[in-house]
């Protein structure tokens, strides 16, 4: 039988789910506001988790890699409806199209670098 992603799936996402959560808390660990973000990740992991636990599943009955498709026919739409939820991550600054840094694109939910951010914070101030 050709199972070459349900063996890839089950012998790595493991691993992957695991970096996620781990990224998950260090965004938690962050004092920065992040929710949607995190939220995100926290999503991103258990649809892992959740494709682990079916591959294994699969593995273990003898199927094939096209039961795998049932799994993409429920997730995608999903994906479609929620892509706004899943990804609110922005490499570029709102304002001034610059790219953000690492810290700025993972651990905030505003989507200004440093520069463009005083403005922000001079708004509230009037």
């Amino acid at each position: 039988m050709n199972r070459i992603f349900i063996n890839i799936i089950v012998d790595y996402f493991y691993y992957i789910f695991i970096a996620f959560i781990i990224l998950n808390f260090t965004m938690g660990m962050k004092k920065s506001i992040n929710h949607k973000k995190r939220s995100a990740v926290l999503y991103f992991s258990i649809f892992i988790f959740i494709l682990y636990i079916y591959a294994l599943i699969l593995k273990n009955k003898n199927l094939n890699d096209i039961y795998l498709l049932v799994y993409f026919v429920f997730v995608i739409p999903l994906y479609i409806i929620f892509k706004k939820h899943l990804l609110p991550f922005q490499l570029r600054c709102i304002n001034c199209k610059r790219f953000l840094s690492f810290d700025r694109i993972m651990y905030t939910d505003y989507d200004k670098c440093a520069k463009c951010e005083p403005e922000k914070k001079d708004e509230k101030k009037d």
